[in-house]
């Protein structure tokens, strides 16, 4: 009975050391999947945090800017002072841009838009690929403000 497993264990370790280099070949076929899988699942969890930064951010100056202007500052140029700050802020949001306009019932909504370019873990990608361009992942919110109540967002 002894014999049988030492002569079975004896195999066993034959059979191991006839697979040498398996496990490089294993890598060697797994890894770009795992790069490329690592990479989408970086691009998606920084343009998820940047949309969130870029959402506080953006409420924060049209609260500063948007709901009390100064004295003659017009609609247009507290959006430019908007996206001047954002700019200036921070928050690595990419291409951001800000426009306004007025609704029906005379309320001013101020639009935020950003585009976030996917990147090889911080290094830009090309813009280019085969000949087929890639469009930017596009991120945008508004908010509302009452021009007569200084301070309220709707």
């Amino acid at each position: 009975m002894r014999g049988q497993r030492m002569g079975l264990i004896k195999g066993a370790i034959r059979g191991l050391a006839d697979e040498k280099g398996q496990m490089t070949v294993e890598l060697a076929v797994v890894f770009p999947a795992v790069l490329v899988v690592s990479l989408v699942v970086f691009n998606a969890v920084k343009y998820l945090g940047d949309c969130a930064s870029f959402d506080r951010a953006f409420h924060q100056e049209v609260r500063i800017a948007g709901t009390a202007p100064a004295y003659g500052q017009t609609a247009e140029g507290g959006c430019r002072l908007i996206e001047d700050a954002l700019r200036i802020r921070d928050v690595d949001v990419g291409e951001c841009s800000v426009t306004v306009e007025r609704d029906e019932w005379g309320f001013v909504r101020f639009c935020g838009r950003m585009e976030f370019t996917p990147s090889l873990f911080g290094i830009p990608l090309r813009s280019e690929v085969f000949g087929i361009g890639l469009q930017p992942a596009v991120h945008e919110v508004s908010f509302s403000v009452d021009p007569y109540k200084p301070g309220v967002i709707l």
